[in-house]
């Protein structure tokens, strides 16, 4: 089940510092549209949804004028300087729309190329999937167990569910790879320096 979320009326026009104030007490300026919803101001309050953690893409649920609706987020704005939160959009998904959503890859298993002190290193954490929400997963589990040292793992070793795609420019971008552990060598250049000025 997708997490619910509270969403509360907005007036439009509000001054920068009432928004401010908002966002410090962790309720967010945001906004809902869709095909059956028109645009309209909301506050998300943080407070009130368990919420971990924000991406583009995340499924939720929210009752909005005593209606039920699936929410996608589809953008996140954030100061450049601060990164804090500054807005929020929402799109309404209606029953079987198509929708393009960020799903979340969980690597299991214990790779091959560990047992000779490799190290099993995620390059992407999410994938894009099209599909309708009733047939698109909460995460995607790669099993690297046959993961050897110095090898890797593509988009090609992702097995999607039935009526989902997966949306990517390239199949070989890889997405976890097993590297020797990196081995610090002393800097020793100083001492070389010193030993050859010395009389």
């Amino acid at each position: 089940m997708d997490p619910i979320i509270n969403l509360e009326p907005r007036k439009e026009g509000l001054s920068g510092r009432v928004l401010d104030m908002n966002r410090k007490m962790k309720v967010i300026p945001a906004s809902i549209y869709g095909k059956e919803v028109d645009s309209t101001p909301v506050w998300f309050d943080l407070t009130k949804s368990p919420v971990d953690s924000l991406r583009t893409g995340q499924l939720f649920q929210t009752e909005w004028n005593g209606k039920k609706y699936r929410l996608k987020m589809d953008d996140i704005q954030r100061s450049p300087v601060s990164r804090q939160l500054m807005h929020i959009s929402f799109h309404a998904v209606t029953p079987g729309e198509v929708i393009d959503v960020e799903i979340p890859l969980v690597f299991t298993g214990v790779a091959e190329g560990t047992k000779m002190g490799g190290v099993v290193i995620p390059i992407n954490e999410f994938v894009i999937l099209k599909g309708r929400p009733k047939d698109l997963p909460k995460e995607l589990r790669i099993d690297v167990t046959r993961l050897t040292l110095n090898n890797q793992l593509t988009l090609r070793a992702i097995e999607v569910p039935a009526n989902t795609e997966l949306i990517a420019a390239d199949m070989d971008q890889v997405i976890v790879t097993c590297k020797p552990p990196q081995v610090e060598i002393a800097d020793t250049t100083t001492e070389e320096t010193l030993s050859l000025t010395v009389e």
